[in-house]
């Protein structure tokens, strides 16, 4: 779960690139 909720932290300052990197995590 931590492991997701870093990638979400950084989804919100590149958005997009980390919208994909979390889809591939889940």
């Amino acid at each position: 779960q931590a492991t997701i909720m870093q990638p979400d932290v950084l989804k919100a300052s590149n958005s997009k690139p980390l919208t994909s990197f979390k889809h591939t995590s889940l």
